[in-house]
């Protein structure tokens, strides 16, 4: 082997080293866009979860002020946990679970989405 196959070859591992590099960087913040998620709230409480049936139509008493900051599907249940100012009147708020094809009834608002088991549910509040 001369002198410049040996430059060829270095320079060749060299640009193999940095191109993985670069990938994995590239997927390291391509996951973590997602994983990091910032909300600013409106709200100071406790934070309390609730149950919500799948396939139902769920009403919680809570405050209007209250905000939902998670939704999450647990073996076959689906839960919201939300941020509940204290002493503040509660009020009835109405959740629907709807499964993935089924109807999203008029004058709600999409929450999030909750995948229970083999699951996938989606969470509308009803407008008051």
């Amino acid at each position: 082997m001369n002198q410049s196959s040996v430059w060829i070859f270095i320079l060749f591992i060299i640009f193999c080293l940095a191109f993985a590099l670069y990938n994995s960087q590239k997927k390291k913040k391509r996951n973590m866009k997602y994983s990091t998620g910032q909300k600013t709230l409106n709200t100071s409480g406790v934070i309390l979860k609730y149950e919500l049936e799948p396939n139902m139509r769920s009403a919680l008493m809570l405050p209007a002020s209250a905000e939902i900051i998670t939704i999450k599907g647990i073996g076959d249940s689906v839960y919201i946990w939300a941020i509940v100012p204290e002493n503040q009147i509660n009020v009835k708020r109405v959740f629907n679970v709807i499964p993935t094809g089924g109807s999203v009834p008029e004058n709600t608002t999409y929450i999030g989405t909750a995948y229970p088991e083999s699951h996938v549910f989606h969470i509308f509040e009803e407008n008051q």
